[in-house]
């Protein structure tokens, strides 16, 4: 690895594993905390998800050299909500994916102005990820409280991991992939755990 890293290059979000661990999280939390008839649709919300990082990450990193995988991301997304529309009486949760969306893209403007490690780059980008777990959660209009304390309890955890990983990286400290390696793994059980731990405690609400 360099011993320093330049934070305003382009990089590619999709092979973030990070990121992806923090969708996947997220989305499984909202299912679990949704009725039990929306653990399905939940999971079509989180794929609707999954589709608009492909197709963000591929408008990041530049359409010329991600075309198929922005085309995969919108019919993917486009393909699983018109199935949640489709047996969701309720849709409510169109409101948390524009949010997202617009999340997303402020998450793009932060990291080409500030760098993709910048605070504000995190926090927007992970608040689009984790907003999958109310998505995912609203299976009913009874749900609105739950969902919220779960967003409220999985967003302020991973901007706060990210931004004490992200800190020494942008002073330009020296990793090497063993370090990395252990640091994600540990990262991603801490990750698993609050998820789960979220989660339990917002069933409980409503």
């Amino acid at each position: 690895m360099p011993a320093s890293i330049e934070v305003h290059a382009r990089p590619d979000p999709l092979r973030s594993h990070g990121a992806w661990i923090v969708l996947v999280l997220a989305v499984g939390a909202g299912a679990l905390c949704g009725s039990e008839r929306g653990v399905v649709t939940g999971l079509f919300i989180g794929t609707v998800f999954a589709g608009g990082f492909l197709a963000t990450g591929a408008w990041v990193v530049g359409l010329r050299r991600k075309l198929r995988q922005a085309a995969a991301g919108a019919v993917l997304a486009g393909t699983c909500l018109s199935l949640a529309l489709v047996a969701r009486d309720d849709w409510s949760f169109l409101g948390v994916v524009g949010l997202a969306a617009l999340c997303a893209v402020a998450a793009a403007g932060s990291s080409a102005r500030w760098g993709f490690l910048s605070t504000p780059a995190l926090a927007f980008g992970l608040a689009a990820l984790s907003l999958a777990a109310p998505a995912a959660a609203l299976t009913e209009p009874a749900d609105a409280a739950r969902a919220a304390a779960l967003f409220c309890a999985l967003w302020p955890f991973s901007v706060w991991r990210s931004v004490r990983i992200a800190t020494p990286l942008r002073s330009g400290a020296l990793w090497d992939r063993r370090k990395l390696r252990a640091l994600g793994l540990r990262e991603s059980a801490l990750h698993a755990l609050w998820a789960g731990t979220a989660a339990c405690g917002a069933s409980w609400i409503g």
